[in-house]
């Protein structure tokens, strides 16, 4: 049996099978491994959703997407970044293409309507399903990053002018962390994790979250700069035997999802 990776598919159900077709995955034989961000920005959340559960060996990891869409779904207020961020999007989808014009109207006709009913429990049985991290003996999957110790330093900008900087540190004790420290750091910033180095001792962090070409670029230029002419590499970025990161920008126009 094969263990198969992929992270960020953002409702783009046609990149996610074209990245599985192309590492021959086969449902029966492997098992699927999503690090997140199922859901947003494409048009084709529920198709995204009903292949995934139809597989019968999967681990789902949570995402800060999922996890703020089954907060609306709980009835939290939402906000502007939860349209910029697509969920308007992904409600349409899983409303089998209704139009909407607002957020709210959308949740409360999922919840509401008999017709999406099967919807809404396949929904929810994939935020059971979820975990925060899995872990083999070589590789640690995880959303952004583990979780992370932070200690704030004074640091002074080129103007002489005092800030307070976040040093963060490894934590052995990460596995057994409570749901709030997970569900931050499923929004964590994952190029600053980078950048201080503060990977997981004797493994390889497999993570999504962040796009790999912004870690690539970091890596080799020491700082993130985007030209829209620029060629970029969305492909899976492999940091010596400490970092995959496969998260291949899928909603760009020219963005792919990776399968590793």
């Amino acid at each position: 049996m094969r263990y198969v990776f992929i992270s960020d598919v953002h409702g783009q159900f046609e990149k996610m099978i074209d990245a599985l077709n192309g590492v021959d995955f086969n449902k029966e034989r492997d098992t699927l491994i999503s690090l997140g961000d199922l859901f947003d920005r494409g048009p084709q959340s529920l198709e995204v959703l009903e292949y995934i559960m139809s597989c019968p060996n999967r681990i789902l990891i949570w995402g800060n997407h999922d996890l703020r869409l089954r907060e609306l779904i709980l009835g939290r207020p939402y906000n502007s970044y939860d349209y910029s961020n697509g969920v308007l999007e992904t409600m349409k989808s899983f409303c089998r293409n209704l139009s909407f014009y607002s957020l709210g109207a959308a949740i409360s006709v999922f919840k509401t309507n008999d017709d999406l009913r099967d919807v809404y429990k396949l929904l929810w049985q994939y935020f059971d399903e979820c975990h925060f991290a899995v872990e083999f003996s070589k590789y640690v999957g995880t959303h952004a990053w583990i979780p992370v110790s932070a200690d704030d330093e004074d640091a002074y900008d080129k103007w002489g002018r005092r800030m307070r900087e976040s040093c963060y540190s490894y934590t052995p004790y990460w596995r057994d962390v409570d749901f709030e420290w997970w569900f931050d750091t499923t929004w964590g910033n994952t190029q600053e994790m980078f950048r201080q180095k503060v990977f997981v001792p004797g493994r390889v962090l497999i993570v999504g979250h962040w796009h790999s070409w912004r870690l690539r670029k970091f890596a080799e230029d020491g700082y993130v700069a985007y030209r829209p002419d620029e060629e970029i590499n969305f492909s899976s970025f492999f940091y010596k035997d400490k970092l995959i990161a496969i998260d291949g920008c899928s909603n760009l126009p020219k963005g792919i999802v990776n399968a590793l």
